[in-house]
Order: structure tokens, then sequence, then C-alpha cells
């Protein structure tokens, strides 16, 4: 008997075409895997009560100043502003008795940057706070303060040369408790995964019918109305992922990192702000993933948090010790290597690993500087002097000119000393811990020929808060997965230390 093709085979983009919708937050969310994700979610009095206090002017304002001052009540949809302003909010919160033992989160998104929340990501403003990871039949009320600054993570102009708006206003959207559905919560980044394997890879690989078809199979189970086709769901899912990568696949070093300009679109005062949000938020990953490593560049910003936060500096402090949280970078900022001169970047070095030496006790090996337009010829010699063994940069991949050959390669100096650079093949320091990012780092991997290995730097920076819980959850899922790279959380120096070893006739 002739077996009959399905409608996915023989229509496959039209398949993709209502994936893509099925995943899609907006027209169909009602009928989608989103009318699944959240168990409950409630917003407004009794449940939600806010109060806020306004800082005059630019000024910052203190945690434990602003706890002594008048606090007034706001509401959902409350206009805090003008530019640059502070505002310090207390959010009231009763858990209802119906979320006990669950997981509640607290959903804040007051339009512009706010510290004390793990943010969603950089172009998300939601942010998200768990309160308990499991509610009690009788909570007692939880008060939360959350700072508010009243501007984006790339200031207020338009990101190019335009001013800032000095009278912008950002509008607080419903303050909600949510409880996620856990199953639906699982099923959601599994389907996550499968959406940017099936968009990155082309039909021509067996992943991407396999992928295809998992997700076929999920949108025909799925039933909004029924919590029990969940199940049925996960296990086709499970189907997939069970297989495992091979030896011969690639191997990505994974390093969190949130690379914040010193000097940008924004006063100094921000930047230390920025500083505070993305280095406290990244210590509560730290406690929570045992196996996460995040790096932090520019003494400068080192300096600041020592000199206003520091009880925080001491906690960065423990953690550098403990080897999860990496000064790197080397030089005082991230410097321009175009104009200044050898004296400039000998002070830069020198400065630099005195502060390392004298706060941490150690250097790092590795000269970071992800974040440049410009190479001086003299800039190796100088790095190796002061001691450094390898080189990490990246705006050298991203000329839409002159399209550098090379990944992983020596950079030979006048003198003839050299040193080992790398480029991450993502062609970005700021990726999102997704799939089809992990494809491309093997895709675009222009040395692969001589390393089947790269440096995988995920999160945004400038304030954005992350590296984010969410990123590291995907890490976890894609860790070992058939379709994509191996994926393993990595200090810089274990993936150069590897290379030096192992790497064969890179050029030179």
């Amino acid at each position: 008997m002739e077996t009959q093709m399905s409608y996915f085979q023989k229509h496959p983009d039209v398949t993709k075409s209502s994936f893509n919708t099925f995943m899609f937050k907006g027209q169909f969310e009602d009928i989608s895997i989103h009318a699944s994700i959240f168990e409950v979610h409630v917003t407004g009095s009794p449940n939600v009560e806010l109060e806020v206090c306004s800082v005059p002017e630019q000024e910052r304002m203190t945690f434990e100043h602003a706890i002594k001052q008048e606090f007034k009540p706001i509401k959902n949809r409350h206009l805090f502003g003008p530019s640059w302003t502070m505002h310090w909010v207390c959010a009231m919160l009763q858990i209802l008795s119906k979320f006990a033992g669950k997981e509640v989160h607290l959903l804040f998104n007051p339009g512009c940057k706010s510290m004390g929340l793990t943010s969603g990501n950089g172009n998300n403003r939601w942010h998200k706070f768990i309160l308990t990871s499991k509610a009690g039949a009788k909570e007692e009320r939880h008060i939360l303060y959350l700072e508010v600054t009243c501007n984006g993570m790339f200031g207020l102009g338009d990101y190019m040369i335009g001013p800032p708006d000095s009278n912008c206003y950002f509008t607080l959207q419903p303050v909600e408790l949510i409880v996620k559905h856990p199953k639906a919560h699982v099923l959601y980044h599994d389907l996550v995964v499968l959406s940017q394997i099936i968009n990155e890879l082309s039909k021509d690989s067996s992943h991407w019918w396999q992928g295809l078809s998992t997700v076929d199979k999920v949108m025909t189970a799925y039933d909004m109305t029924d919590k029990n086709s969940l199940d049925t769901c996960l296990v086709i899912t499970s189907e997939f992922f069970k297989a495992k990568t091979g030896n011969a696949a690639h191997q990505v070093y994974a390093i969190g990192n949130c690379h914040i300009d010193t000097a940008w679109l924004w006063p100094y005062n921000e930047t230390k702000h920025k500083i505070t949000h993305s280095w406290s938020t990244q210590l509560g990953l730290i406690e929570k993933y045992p196996d996460y490593m995040f790096a932090a560049l520019q003494v400068q910003q080192f300096k600041w948090l020592k000199e206003f936060y520091l009880g925080l500096f001491a906690h960065v402090k423990e953690q550098i010790k403990e080897g999860q949280f990496i000064p790197i970078g080397r030089t005082w900022v991230e410097i321009d290597c175009n104009i200044p001169s050898r004296e400039s970047f000998v002070c830069q070095f020198l400065l630099g690993q005195k502060f390392f030496e004298e706060n941490f006790g150690k250097c790092c090996k590795v000269f970071w500087l992800p974040d440049t337009f410009g190479y001086s010829s003299q800039l190796l010699q100088i790095m190796k002097l002061s001691g450094a063994e390898y080189f990490f940069t990246q705006k050298l991949s991203l000329n839409n000119i002159n399209k550098f050959p090379h990944m992983m390669f020596h950079w030979v100096g006048l003198d003839s000393s050299d040193i080992l650079c790398h480029m991450c093949p993502a062609d970005t320091y700021k990726v999102e811990a997704k799939a089809n990012q992990l494809i491309l780092s093997v895709k675009k991997h222009k040395d692969i020929g001589y390393t089947n290995e790269s440096l995988y730097l995920y999160g945004f920076g400038n304030g954005s808060g992350i590296p984010s819980k969410e990123m590291l959850e995907h890490l976890s899922w894609m860790k070992n997965i058939d379709a994509l790279s191996k994926v393993k959380h990595a200090h810089p120096n274990e993936f150069y230390n590897y290379m030096s070893k192992n790497s064969k006739d890179l050029v030179m």
C-alpha cells in the first residue's frame, strides 16, 4: 500500500509559518502556547499597592536615605519623569492563599530603567522578580523598594548624534503578581530552542526536518483548554532533545558579560548606576548557578564601585576569590587605540594591573578589548611587555568593507613578538543565548579547519542587567543537543590555555 506524504512534508513552509504564529505573542496568543504559560496573575489593591518618592532635579538618593522620605500613593499608568530623574517605588504585595506552594513572581515595567530586579532583556522593559520560590498558605505582606531612573539603556537620544530629549516621561505598566505553569514554562523553552533551530538551519539539514516534524506534532497535540495536553507535548519534544552531541561537535566556551561604556550617551552618574544594577544582578545569578562565569572589565568601573558602593564591592571581591566573577581587561578603561601615544598605553596597563593586584591579588592573562575601532601597531609590544599572554577583541570582525579573514590567529608585532588572538565567530560579544547563535558559531568560524572551539560571550551591556536567568536556563537546555554545538561555562583562561596547547597551523 502506498503511504501518503504528510501535510508538513508537502508544505513544510506552511507548517513553519504556522509554528512561528503559534510562538508569536500577538494576534493569536489567546489560542497559542502563551495561553498556558501563566496559571494566574493579579494586579491592583489589595494585592499590589504602590507608593513613590521622587528625588529632586537629577540627584541620586541612596536606599538608606530614601526610606526616610515621604512616599505618595500611585497607580498603574503613573508617569515617571522628566529625563534623568530618579524615583523610589515602594511596592506592598499580598500573596493570595491560592498561590500556596508555588513560585510567585512580580512583573514590574516602569517603561525605563529600574534597579534591584532581574531584567527580561535589553529591548523588553518587563522586569521579573521572584518574591518566593514556594508561597505559604498564609503569607505576610511583602514590601519591596524599586529604584527607577528616567532613561533608556542607550540614554535619551536617537542612538546616533542627536541630542538627548530633556523632557521624557515613562508610563508604568500594570504591576502584577504571577504564577507560571511549570510544565507550560518548560514546553515553551523547548519550543523556543526548536524555533531557533528551524529558522537558522536550511532544508538540506536532517535536524531541520526532525525539528519541523516535532513542532508539527506539538501543535496537533496542544489544547489550551486541557492542561493534560502539556504532558503529551513534553513527551514529543523530549524525543527530539534526547539525541546528544557527538565527540566531533563544535565546542563553545560560554562566558557571561555585560559590556558597559564608561562614557557615551549619558552622564557619569548614570554609568555608576549601570554598574551597580548589572553587577548586583550577576552576583544573584552566581549564587544560584554554581557553574556560571561572569567577566567584567574596565578598572575605572571597579574603582567607582569601591568608592560609592563599598558593600557591593566587598561581595564582588568575595566572588572574584571564588573564581566565578572574573575581572578582566588589563587597562584602566577600554581604550581607543588610534589616537593615544605609547606613554598613554603604558599608563593604562600599568595603573590597571596595579589596581587588580592591590585589590584582588591577581592579574588577568587576557587583554580583553571587545569594543575598539582600531589597533595601533605598537599595542602588541606594550601588551606583551605588560605580561598579557592572550588577546580578545571583536570589532575587527564587524568591518562592513574589508572583512577580516580569521577568527583565531597569531598577531605578530614589529619586533616579531606575537600573541594568540580570538574573535567570537558569532560576530558579537553580546549574544542572547539562542540556538541560532550557536549554529552561527560553526557556520561563521573562519578557522574551523584548525580549531573546533570558540568563545561564546552572552549578555547585553550598558545597564540592561543582562545576562539573565532566562539566558542561563536556555544554555542549560542547549548544552548537549545533537543539532547544536556543545556548551560549557568556562573561565577565559581555560579557553586560551587549551587553544595555545591544541590549536595547530594557525595563521600568523
